[in-house]
């Protein structure tokens, strides 16, 4: 398993950095990558394209939750009704992103904006 993750994060590795730079040291490249061994986080790659998803559990309600996103928008749309899907099988019952772009708006069907994702070094 873990050779299969590493393999698959190689091809996609490229795309993925600057969204890990994204998050405002919150996590490293280690990090993202030790969550996926453990089973924490979930690896989705087409081609060169990649998205980390994890599950928030929260009291009422499971989420679904694409944490990275990078690559060619072209790879990245169709892998979102696996996601979806992959997350009403485990009992989400909501798909959340943190999009760092407004365009990505206009490319998620079904997707609205709630605000806006700010921090404040303390």
């Amino acid at each position: 398993m873990i050779f299969e993750i590493a393999r698959e994060w190689a091809l996609c590795r490229a795309a993925l950095l600057p969204a890990i730079e994204m998050t405002g040291g919150t996590h490293t490249e280690d990090d993202v990558l030790a969550a996926l061994i453990a089973g924490r986080m979930r690896l989705w790659r087409k081609d060169t394209s990649g998205l980390v998803t994890e599950f928030c559990q929260f009291p009422r309600m499971k989420v679904i939750n694409v944490f990275l996103a990078g690559g060619r928008l072209e790879d990245i749309l169709p892998l979102q009704a696996e996601i979806e899907n992959y997350g009403r099988k485990q009992g989400c019952q909501r798909a959340t992103m943190l999009a760092a772009r407004d365009g990505w708006l206009r490319t998620i069907g079904g997707g609205q904006k709630a605000g806006i994702y700010m921090t404040k070094d303390l």
